[in-house]
Order: structure tokens, then sequence, then C-alpha cells
């Protein structure tokens, strides 16, 4: 038989927790891990005779424990390992069988697996070839993690001082109250375990078993090390995951009630087709928070508000349809569903203003309803508003709150869907696509300003043609954030590329276009309205820009809408610095066409009231973008209904006391970001709805528990890019 002649470390001694008080160089710390701190080595005899003489256990005897060892490597994501108290001889053969706590080298100190947590060390003295072997340590000094969690610019010593103090992560930073009592070695712990639950909560995978399973392993190392106040963080957290909303989230079906709908679906067991009813299949149903929860969620957050209104506070409830992925992945498309108070620019201009409200899948509805003639979305929000209605009331500091949905905002495609407007955006046609005007898509060319349009009178009397809501406001009303940003402007943007690179200008090109954008960008500074480096140093241009003259408009997506008006300001240094060495009538043309677009979007964003003036030339400014668009466009590519809703703004200008706040859609778009990623990393193939939802109530209540423990996570967990 062969002998085990493998040396392993005391598991007691490891998991006996010691600290290190002093500061020391690399050469001493290294001695004091060998003497003070259990290094010594023994073969498994050896080890029976330490466990007896040192610790009083005899492995005769009948006690039992845990491999921390084991629960470590399952925190770091191996999940095929169970953790389970056994008796100490089959410990040692599960130490045999595992290698856990085995040494590989006998001649080093350095340890392969985990060993107890201990402080930073204070400064780098020794020797190059010290700092080297110190760096391969980082299994035996970190946090109870092999695969270097920290960063070392984000360890903390417990003496630390200052008022907020902030822990910085890759994606998260935490700020920890001054009078609270986390010690530098505490705050590690949680920075790193929410770092890691941020990872997995947004990756691939992350089951609400997988997350459960990956708490309950932090939770038991941290127990190890007998902190029980993290501990209490990580329970409140589990508590969060195993409620999985249960009480906070309500199906609401989209078909009409008692509605029959059958749908044929093939038997591979009998090679039949068999007729089911959909109408009561949760796939196709609508997921939606119960209003108590966010009312009450916006009532905590907005304590001013409450304070200063009369008894009713009113809201904007917003409504786009969301592709979560391509076609080749199945192309799945939700009605997403969000709500904000309507208050000062500065609170609704945050991402944690909006509250996502609903999820609803739109492809039972679009192929087996919305035939009621009163528009596709008309059942869905018939039973979303009578529930809003019997539950609009919160009582807060003994007073009683009335909340209103007051506007309904979004982009043309849903309101000509809700309002049951038609939905055609080209210029021909006798029927109205207007909601404001009656006039016909076929005379658009021939109004074509603002002074037009108002001196023929065509306007829309009554408030909205659906007679379930006629207590919001008149839907006088367009997004100027999907008007511009995501409209004319980078369509107008993709027809100057096209003719740039006609203009036998040597130095612009196809391929040189993201090039010399990147350039202007850069010198832009600080004053970039978004970073797009990384989409032009990819030479996007190149590939997506085509010089065939298009019969329809097309444009190049920048990122986002944000990244087209970057792009729109990078495009007009670069056609002025062109104009200092060519002077062309041609490039004058086109900055005017750009600059203009921009100047429209920039008196829409204004905080304040316009005054006259300004009025004046928002109304001079539209008229110019619809006038450099059609003459751009050559008169082939027709009047787009954005086009014609830019002639209204001075109308809707008006409508909202005189001034476009809070109208953009930009920070409920923000709000997509989250809702895709949470959709990619679900395995829910049957209601991902559901799943998605439910991330989305973690999220928000774990910014709420951390803030109960004085502790306050960034915006950048809510951040779409991270989440």
């Amino acid at each position: 038989m062969h002998r085990n002649t493998a040396r392993y470390m005391c598991p007691l001694c490891v998991d006996a927790g010691y600290m290190i008080e002093e500061n020391y160089n690399m050469t001493e710390l290294k001695n004091h891990l060998q003497s003070m701190h259990g290094r010594e080595n023994y073969n498994m005899t050896e080890l029976k005779n330490h466990l007896q003489s040192m610790h009083g256990r005899p492995v005769e005897a009948n006690w039992k424990i845990k491999c921390s060892n084991c629960i470590r490597k399952k925190q770091n994501g191996f999940h095929n390992i169970r953790i389970n108290e056994i008796s100490a001889s089959n410990f040692l053969k599960h130490m045999n069988r595992e290698g856990c706590f085995k040494i590989t080298d006998t001649s080093s100190s350095i340890v392969e697996e985990i060993a107890p947590t201990t402080t930073e060390t204070s400064e780098a003295e020794g020797t190059l070839n010290d700092e080297q072997q110190i760096e391969n340590m980082d299994g035996i000094i970190d946090d109870f993690n092999e695969n270097d969690v920290y960063d070392d610019q984000v360890f903390l010593n417990d003496s630390d001082e200052g008022t907020n103090e902030t822990i910085a992560s890759e994606n998260l930073s935490f700020n920890f109250d001054d009078d609270s009592n986390w010690t530098g070695q505490q705050k590690r712990v949680i920075e790193s375990v929410l770092k890691n639950f941020s990872e997995f909560f947004k990756g691939d995978f992350s089951t609400f078993k997988n997350l459960e399973l990956f708490l309950k392993a932090q939770k038991e190392i941290v127990l190890i090390y007998k902190d029980n106040a993290v501990a209490n963080i990580l329970e409140d957290l589990l508590k969060i995951v195993k409620s999985r909303a249960r009480n906070e989230l309500q199906f609401c079906s989209p078909f009409m009630d008692n509605e029959e709908i059958f749908e044929d679906v093939h038997d591979v067991r009998t090679n039949a087709n068999q007729r089911i009813n959909i109408s009561e299949n949760k796939k196709y149903m609508g997921v939606h928070f119960n209003f108590t929860y966010i009312l009450k969620k916006l009532v905590d957050n907005f304590p001013e508000l409450v304070n200063s209104c009369n008894g009713t506070m009113k809201l904007q409830i917003y409504a786009d349809e969301l592709v979560m992925n391509n076609f080749s992945d199945g192309f799945s498309e939700f009605l997403h569903v969000a709500i904000r108070p309507k208050v000062s620019f500065e609170s609704m201009s945050k991402l944690s203003s909006v509250y996502t409200l609903s999820l609803l899948p739109t492809y039972g509805l679009k192929r087996f309803g919305g035939n009621s003639g009163r528009g596709r979305y008309y059942e869905f929000f018939r039973k979303l508003f009578e529930r809003f209605n019997a539950e609009n009331f919160i009582t807060c500091n003994e007073r009683q709150i009335r909340f209103e949905i007051v506007q309904i905002i979004g982009d043309h495609c849903f309101l000509d869907n809700f309002f049951n407007v038609n939905a055609a955006n080209s210029d021909r046609g006798t029927i109205p696509s207007c909601r404001i005007c009656l006039v016909a898509p076929c005379r658009y060319k021939e109004l074509d300003t603002v002074q037009k349009v108002e001196e023929n009178g065509e306007f829309r009397d009554e408030a909205t043609l659906n007679p379930l809501f006629t207590e919001i406001t008149p839907q006088i009303y367009s997004d100027y954030f999907h008007d511009i940003c995501e409209g004319i402007l980078p369509s107008n943007t993709y027809i100057i590329f096209q003719n740039l690179c006609k203009l036998n200008i040597p130095e612009v090109t196809t391929f040189s276009l993201s090039a010399l954008l990147l350039q202007h960008h850069i010198r832009r500074g600080s004053n970039v309205v978004q970073d797009i480096r990384n989409v032009l140093g990819s030479n996007l241009i190149s590939t997506k820009l085509s010089l065939t003259p298009e019969t329809s408009r097309k444009c190049i997506h920048f990122h986002s809408g944000y990244g087209n008006v970057e792009v729109g300001y990078c495009l007009v240094l670069l056609i002025e610095d062109l104009l200092h060495r060519y002077q062309s009538e041609s490039l004058v043309f086109y900055r005017k066409c750009i600059k203009s677009n921009l100047d429209v979007l920039e008196l829409c964003g204004k905080k304040e009231i316009l005054t006259e003036y300004q009025k004046q030339q928002l109304i001079a400014k539209c008229n110019e973008v619809v006038e450099t668009s059609i003459k751009l466009g050559e008169n082939r590519l027709g009047f787009t209904k954005k086009m014609h809703y830019l002639l209204h703004y001075n109308r809707i200008l008006n409508a909202n006391e005189g001034s476009f706040c809070g109208l953009g859609t930009d920070r409920f778009e923000a709000a997509h970001v989250p809702c895709k990623r949470f959709y990619l990393s679900s395995k829910n193939h049957k209601v991902p709805a559901l799943t998605v939802m439910r991330k989305i109530f973690v999220r928000n209540e774990l910014s709420i528990m951390l803030k109960k423990h004085s502790i306050i996570i960034s915006e950048s967990f809510n951040n779409p890019s991270e989440m």
C-alpha cells in the first residue's frame, strides 16, 4: 500500500483567527507567519498527535468540524462542493482525498490554501524579491479569497479617519458613516462580498438559488471568524433574495376578461397540433409591482416633496417597447413601464428617481390580442389604472397623500398605440397621424414652418381619443430626446458623412472619419456630452457607412442618444477645421444643418422657463432644422413625422408653462439597460419577465438595507452600464 508522505497544515490553527497587530517589513512578515501563526506542517500521524496534544481533541473523540477551505472554494464559485459537518476521522480522510490544507512545497512557508485574515502591511521595505514573494501570498493575507479579490488601493486600516469614508472598487463604492463602528477589516469584507455579489448578480447563470448558495457560503465564512455584525448584513441580504418579491409582484393580463384565445402547438409525441388556451398563460402576462409598494418607495425617497405638497403628488408614467435580444436569439420584445414623480429637474435627472413598474411581453399581444379597436395596450392599461386608483392613497406622518398620474410620456410608437392614433411615420396618406393636429401626412410638405401650421389651425380639441384617461393632461406633447437625439440628428449626420467622403478632401475617407472625430472628441475635454472614445476607436463608421445614395433615412447609432449628440458636436468642430483649409459652400451648409439641431436641443434642455427671445429663437431654429433636413435629403427622403412635431414645439412649450423641463425621456431610456442585462442573464425561459422584476426588487431593497447599517452604496449599482 502506498504510504502517504504529504504534509498538511493544522485546520484548527489555520481557523484560529490570528491577527497581525504590528507592522512588519517583508522579511519580518514572513518570519512572523512562520513562527506565530501555526505554519508548522505535519504528516497525518503527526497531525493526529498535534490535535490531541495542542488542541485537546483526539481524533477518536466524538467531535465534528466543517472544512473552512471547502467553504472558501464554494464562495469563489465552485458550486459542485457540498459542505457538511463531519467527524474528525472522516475529516482527515477528506483532507487526504481533496487535498485541503495540503502543502505542496514543504521548503516554502507560502501556503497554497486559505489562511486567516490580516490587515495590510504598512511599508514595502526590503528587496524586489521580497515584494515578488509577498505578491504570491495574497492567498494567505487576503480576506478568505485566494483569487485576489481586493485591490491594494482600497485597503483601509482600522485607524483610518474621515467623514463618510469611501471604499472604491472597480464598479461600486461604499460610503461608511463616520459615526458607524465598522473596523477596517469589516469594511474590506463588506466591500469584497458586495462587489462579488454585484458581479454574480448581473452575470450568467445568476439564478436565485445560486444567489442563495453564494450568500450562505459567504455568511458561513464570516461566522468562522465570529464576525456577527457582517453576518447580520449577509443575513438581511439573504432574506431579500429568499423573499422572491412574492408579496410585491402581481400578474396583469393584456387580454380582455373572459376572452378565450387559442394557440396551435405541435405535439412531437403524436405529430399533431393541439389547440391550447393562452389567455391565462402567465408567459403572455405582464408582471408589475403592486402600487402600494412603489408609492411607499416614492414617499420614503422624496420626503421633501411630501412635506411641501398639499396632499397630492403628481406622477409621470412612461412606456416603451424594449427589444431584449436579436433575431438569432429569439427577438423578445417587452413593454417597459416606469414611473417617476413630477418634481424639480435636479431630482428628475437622477436615475434613482425612475422606478420600473411593469414588464409586459408583447409577442402574444401582437399575435393574438389588441383587436378591440381601442389600441393594442388598452386592456393592459385599463386593468393597471384600476389597480392604481384602488391603491393611490398612502399615509405618511399622519397625513394622507394622494397620487395622481398627470402625464404619459414615451416615443411616438407607444403613444400612437396608446391613444389609438394612426402610427404612420411617412408623409403619405390622408388619415391624420399627429396627436396634436389634424393635418394629413400628405400635406406635411405644404405646412413646413411653424407659422404655416399655426395659421392652418387644424388642432385636436379632445384631450385624448382614449376615454379611460381623460383625467390625464391633454397630450400636447412630443419627446425631444427621440425627435432629435435618436431621429433627425443621426439621420442628418449619416448623410453628411456620405457627402464629406465625396468632396475629394484627401484626409476625409470612410476609414479616417472615426479617427478625425475622435481627435475632436478628445479636444473637447470635460465638455463632452458622453464618453464615446471606445466607439470611435473601433472605427465604427467604416463598417456602417455606405456611399450608395439612400432612398430611406438611415443612421449610425453611437451607443446612445447622447452619443449621437456628442458626434454632432465633434462633426461641427471637424467641419470648422476643414473650412480653414477648404472654402466650400457645402461645408458651410453641413455645419448649419448640424448646428441647428444642437441649438434646438440646447433650448429644450434648459432648466428654467424660456424668455420671449428664447421662444422666438426656438421657433426660428425649428424652421431651420426642417428646411435644412429636407434640402440635405434632396427631397428624396420625405417629410417625417418627427420633423412635423418640431413645428409644434412652441405649442408644447406653452402647454407646459414655458419649459421643456421634465419632458425628456433620457433617464427612462437609461433604465432600459438593467432590464436587458437581467433578461440576458436569466435562465427562466417560461416567464422571464418575473425573474427580471425580481432582480429589480433585490437591487432596490439592497440599497435600503445597507442604509440601515450606516452604509450608502453608490448610484453606480443602479447604473445600467454596470448592472
